[in-house]
């Protein structure tokens, strides 16, 4: 539908509803309220009322009605939408009419003061008014008349010369129609106007606005206008100015408690009533620094909403010191200011805020677009613990993610020993073994126990006793398996801590197998004869065992893989057993000695002249080889013959070593 015009000085407007009041012969009023909902019959297409200034008139189809007691007066008032009566007549009802007085009845008044001409027409012709537009908004400088004695209406100036009707473009107050005479206007020309101007009750469709490039004027909040400068549209938000595509913006709330300034460093924190918070960006704090999002484009008091630039232009800021093109970041040690140089990092936030545009102290320019990186733990896909010093990011296919490791390169290494033959039942010890030095010794306050070794560490198995919590002290030469030095009359002290199990058991050739949970071994290798003594415990049973292993080069990381045993009988009664040890000290003096590989070959399975190989492998004992180690242990039957020839036995482990970088 056609919308509302400019107006001026003395309008007359046309809207759906009409003001009136109905009195009686007394001015009392009888009803009063909107005229509106007109009826069908009699044909009647609007109802137009008059007045010198402001008035309305209701242009929807039907007929109205004014309901009234029969030899009353009527007394209709027309006044403005300012409430003043511009407009009132007042005569007795007529019998025909019968209480009721239907527009139709109305005259058509030219008003000229109140007097009513007489020798104007009943209103009733009322046609082709079905398809205009609900309302019209026009100007007059004086009342007109309205003629509707043709099939059209028309409006015509009371006074020749005078410009009654004027049609504004509210777009742009462009004259759409004026007229200056007594002329008739045709409502067709009206309609036209109003259609043609714009859709102003709904949304605006046009082609292209061309903005006043010269004008050069200030926006207000909601306004737009032309920036030459800029050579772009100005959008006025408030207090700031946005430049449409060629800056951004957002609104946030302050809840500091203290005002933020044009041209601080805001980072977003919380959210308060909807709208995120503005906070002044800290260096020393990462995620402040992390949510640093531009720089206020206005002053923002304290619990108030204000507007901030996340990239363009920001004016009327201090820039003194600095040159166009310089660079700033966010300061090191003053919230929400800026400075020319990046902090040091670490352990401060490295926030880079923009470029400087325009140097001075009250009207600067600072091009804004911030970028404050991702620190490498801040990635998605990068997942680190605490790091340390030399570490590296090692991707994790199982999670997907890259961890922070200790750089390392794991590489093989076996023992091995090759025997030409093995005769009388002869024990292969390959890099160690054990040997029984002392079986049911005692020891207590005031009396060692003495034994006698050969040049190995040694450990002790507690069988029983009434006191095995303390300490044995052992007494003698001690010798340096590194360097082989020997320390006389040295000592080392052994923490005891309860009773050993000793699950040793036999095989089916009757070759000992060794197993211990809980023994105590010594961190000292010990040569020749030696003692235990004590003041803290007494230990009645116990017995003394020399050992000796593989560590690997006090390797710390070493996995024990497997053991690889070949050798050729030349007998078909020929039998053979061996078994891989390992021996771990979980702590302080206590060790724990376990088969991880072990079996053979008996008689029954040989025959004479062929080539047998045992091997275990896929072990993967993890060996600490500063305190840890292994050995293996080869049993060749039957005793007292010369059976077995050209015997083979490899260790197998690896070694993962931490590459230090430099």
């Amino acid at each position: 539908m056609g919308g509302p015009f400019f107006v001026e000085v003395c309008v007359a407007v046309l809207y759906r509803d009409i003001t009136g009041t109905i009195n009686d012969a007394q001015g009392t009023a009888l009803a009063s309220g909107t005229l509106s909902a007109l009826a069908t019959t009699p044909i009647v297409d609007g109802t137009i009322f008059l007045a010198p200034k402001e008035v309305v008139v209701d242009i929807t189809a039907g007929t109205f009605t004014l309901q009234l007691a029969a030899g009353a007066y009527y007394d209709f008032q027309v006044m403005g939408v300012d409430g003043e009566v511009y407009w009132s007549f007042q005569a007795p009802l007529t019998d025909e009419s019968a209480g009721e007085i239907s527009i139709a009845e109305l005259y058509l008044i030219s008003v000229a003061g109140d007097t009513i001409d007489p020798e104007m027409e009943f209103l009733t012709r009322w046609l082709s008014l079905t398809d205009t537009p609900e309302s019209f908004v026009g100007q007059a400088n004086r009342s007109v008349v309205v003629n509707n004695t043709e099939d059209a209406l028309e409006f015509v100036p009371a006074v020749a010369g005078d410009e009654f009707l004027k049609l504004t473009n509210p777009l742009n107050g462009a004259t759409l129609y004026g007229v200056t005479d007594n002329a008739a206007v045709p409502t067709a020309t009206i309609l036209s106007l109003s259609e043609s101007a714009a859709d102003f009750d709904g949304p605006v469709t046009l082609d292209s606005v061309q903005f006043d490039l010269s004008a050069g004027v200030s926006v207000g909040l909601g306004e737009m206008a032309w920036n030459d400068t800029d050579k772009t549209i100005n959008l006025g938000v408030g207090v700031p100015t946005l430049q449409i595509g060629q800056e951004m913006m957002m609104r946030v709330h302050n809840n500091t408690g203290l005002d933020i300034s044009n041209g601080a460093v805001v980072s977003i924190s919380g959210v308060t009533n909807g709208r995120v918070n503005g906070v002044l960006g800290d260096a020393n704090d990462r995620s402040s620094a992390r949510g640093v999002v531009g720089l206020a484009t206005e002053a923002i008091a304290n619990g108030q909403e204000g507007m901030i630039t996340t990239e363009g232009l920001v004016r009327d800021v201090n820039t003194v010191g600095y040159t166009p093109g310089d660079p700033v970041f966010l300061h090191a040690s003053v919230p929400g200011t800026y400075q020319g140089a990046p902090p040091p990092f670490p352990p401060l936030s490295v926030v880079f805020i923009g470029v400087v545009v325009v140097a001075d102290e009250f009207n600067g320019v600072i091009w804004v677009q911030v970028n404050a990186p991702s620190q490498l733990t801040e990635l998605v896909d990068v997942s680190v613990g605490v790091p340390d010093t030399g570490e590296l990011l090692v991707y994790n296919a199982s999670t997907n993610v890259f961890e922070n490791k200790v750089p390392s390169f794991t590489y093989g290494l076996s023992f091995d020993t090759y025997v030409p033959k093995a005769t009388r039942g002869k024990v292969i010890h390959q890099h160690g073994g054990i040997e029984p030095i002392l079986t049911g010794g005692a020891v207590s306050s005031g009396s060692p126990q003495a034994f006698t070794n050969g040049q190995s560490k040694v450990f002790i198995v507690v069988n029983a006793g009434s006191d095995v919590t303390g300490s044995l002290t052992i007494t003698g030469d001690s010798v340096d398996r590194s360097t082989g030095i020997r320390t006389i009359g040295d000592t080392e002290v052994m923490a005891i801590d309860g009773l050993t199990t000793d699950g040793t058991t036999t095989d089916a050739a009757g070759n000992t197998v060794w197993t211990f949970t809980n023994a105590y071994i010594s961190g000292k290798w010990w040569l020749n004869g030696c003692s235990f003594s004590t003041t803290d415990t007494d230990i009645s049973d116990f017995d003394i065992y020399s050992v000796a292993f593989e560590q690997f080069g006090d390797q710390p990381n070493v996995v024990l893989e497997g053991v690889d045993i070949s050798a050729n009988p030349i007998n078909s009664n020929a039998w053979v057993y061996g078994y891989l040890y390992s021996l771990i000290v979980p702590s302080g003096n206590v060790c724990n000695i376990t088969v991880e590989a072990g079996g053979g070959l008996p008689a029954s399975e040989i025959t004479a002249n062929r080539l047998y190989r045992m091997k275990r492998a896929e072990l993967d004992v993890a060996l600490d080889g500063t305190t840890d180690g292994a050995w293996a242990e080869l049993h060749f039957g039957p005793f007292n013959q010369t059976y077995w020839e050209d015997i083979n036995v490899k260790v197998w482990a690896r070694i993962t070593e931490t590459l230090v970088l430099t």
